[in-house]
Parts: structure tokens; sequence; C-alpha cells
């Protein structure tokens, strides 16, 4: 259920918590959505003396300008990113938008060393095939920052439509080409 919180309100809360927290991450739908608000609540915790040592991360689509995220590097640490598809044809077939802002806000955030995460969606017989994955693992290679990569095996159960037919990716799958990605 979602709940209006002011920005005072999340930092007693993160206060309180404080001891067991080693950093906040902005989730949920489109986390840059609400980039006036995550720019103030980041402000406000490394302003904070009790909390000014967590980390304050980013999860998105990728699909804020460069320029908007420009604005805010002094405010985050780090964004973790998602990547669907190197191809731009399928990148939009799957998202319904192509994916030239998305490899924009990689390079932009690689070159600034706040790329935290990039994570790739499996699909059985869609974005797991030979020359995607050559695609991304040439991409790859041309970042320079340590993130993490996390390739995420694809599941039907919480899909609609057309993806409720699409085929499972075995977790062990997923290791194989988080393994090949990564190789050089």
């Amino acid at each position: 259920m979602a709940q209006d919180m002011s920005i005072d309100d999340l930092l007693q809360q993160m206060t309180t918590a404080a001891p067991f927290l080693t950093g906040v991450t902005v989730s949920g739908g489109e986390s840059t959505m609400q980039l006036k608000f995550v720019r103030q609540l980041f402000a406000a915790i490394k302003a904070h003396p009790q909390l000014s040592h967590l980390t304050c991360l980013i999860d998105s689509n990728g699909y804020l300008s460069t320029n908007s995220w420009r604005a805010m590097l002094d405010e985050f640490d780090g964004a973790m990113i998602d990547l669907k598809a190197m191809n731009n044809e399928l990148h939009q077939w799957l998202t319904g938008k192509g994916n030239q802002r998305v490899l924009d806000t990689i390079r932009f955030l690689d070159q600034h060393n706040k790329l935290t995460e990039l994570r790739f969606l499996a699909i059985p017989e869609i974005t797991d095939t030979p020359e995607e994955l050559s695609a991304i693992q040439s991409f790859i290679k041309e970042l320079r920052s340590d993130f993490t990569l996390k390739v995420n095996a694809f599941s039907n159960k919480a899909v609609k439509g057309e993806a409720r037919q699409w085929s499972n990716l075995p977790t062990e799958r997923a290791q194989d080409i988080k393994e090949l990605l990564i190789s050089s």
C-alpha cells in the first residue's frame, strides 16, 4: 500500500534504523519519475549528521535524460540500470521504446563512475540469442567502471499478455549467460 510521506518523516525513520543501514535505494515503478523528491531526499540524507554515511542509489529503467542525470550527479552515489536489449527494434518490441536513451544513460553513468549495477533480463529465444549476447558483451567491454552485472532469469509467473506464453529461463542458464558476458 502506497503512503505519502514527507522527507522529514523518512529521515526520522532512517535515523531510527541507521545503525542497521548501509544505504538507501529508491525504487519501485520508475523512481526517476519523482526526480525532484529523490534529489531533495538524497540531499537531506547527505546533510544529516546521522545519515550522511549512507550510500544513495537509484534503481532505474535508464530513460532519464543525461542532462537530468548530470544535474543530480552530486546527490547520488550510483544507479542500477536495466538493459532489456541491445538491438533497438527488439528493445522497442519489448518495452515500447527504443534503447538509445538507455544506452546513453549507461555510458554517461559509466563515465562518471556512477554505474553500480547493470541488469539484463534473459528471455529464452528472445534476448538470449547469440547475436544479442554478443552485442551486449561488446557493449560491456566498452565500459570502464567497476559495476555489478546481474542477469535476471525471465519468469512468466507475474507477466501479462503474450509474455505469459514465453518460456522461463532456468537460473543455471542465467549464470552461464553472465559468465559469457563478462568473459574476454
